[in-house]
């Protein structure tokens, strides 16, 4: 009987005890629980956070270069009225959209077409006041031009004051100086300008880069560089 009440305590005393080590972790246990949950959930909600705000950033970077497009495009309006102004001249502003895909046509489209007035043959110049080409078609919200470069381009030029010839572009992309006469002493470097008969004032065209002798003609063989960055050309601006 001894033995067995004895066991009866020894029993009831770990009873307790399993039950006072049964609180006290069960109130460890829900603080860890409670801790692990944030720590899942806040990630969640820290990417959350950091999306929203990748979204925010992503549309004020779009505003910002709105913005910048629309000061841009104003500096260039600018111009071709200061342009207009100087030279009692009218000036279209026109954007380049793309170019001829073909090889060896140099023919860019533009932005500027019949509802801007655009004209057939008028002059293009790039925003420092030098030649691009000449408005060859006009539609009704496009117009092309033919490049300086073109093969089917041509235009009357004064090589400072060394006398006229005709520029003309060639199929390898390097327009040539026609009917430059050897008593003229053209050289390498000499300027080219547009005829007075076009445009009450001078547009640069560019210059000499090579000059040799024919002796079977008359003429001088000379080819000639565009001082514009044809290819690179995004804002244009029409002389009517």
């Amino acid at each position: 009987m001894f033995l067995l009440s004895k066991f009866r305590y020894k029993l009831v005393g770990y009873v307790l005890l399993s039950l006072f080590l049964f609180l006290i972790f069960k109130e460890s246990m829900g603080v860890l629980f409670i801790f692990m949950s944030q720590g899942l959930i806040r990630p969640q909600a820290d990417m959350s956070l950091l999306n929203d705000l990748k979204i925010e950033n992503m549309i004020l970077s779009l505003k910002v270069e709105e913005l910048d497009s629309l000061a841009q495009e104003n500096e260039k309006l600018r111009k071709a009225l200061e342009l207009k102004e100087e030279n009692n001249i009218v000036v279209i502003y026109g954007r380049i959209w793309g170019f001829s895909p073909t090889a060896w046509r140099k023919i860019a489209f533009c932005s500027a077409g019949k509802r801007q007035n655009t004209r057939k043959e008028s002059l293009v110049i790039t925003e420092d006041k030098l030649l691009i080409g000449k408005v060859s078609e006009v539609f009704e919200n496009y117009s092309t031009i033919l490049l300086i470069n073109d093969p089917y381009f041509s235009l009357p030029v004064f090589i400072e004051k060394k006398g006229m010839g005709l520029l003309q572009g060639t199929l390898s992309g390097h327009p040539k100086v026609l009917y430059i006469e050897a008593g003229q002493n053209v050289s390498p470097g000499d300027a080219l300008f547009t005829s007075s008969q076009y445009v009450p004032f001078q547009i640069k065209v560019g210059s000499v880069s090579t000059v040799a002798e024919d002796p079977d003609d008359f003429f001088l063989r000379v080819e000639a560089t565009p001082d514009a960055h044809i290819s690179s050309t995004r804002d244009v601006f029409i002389i009517q």
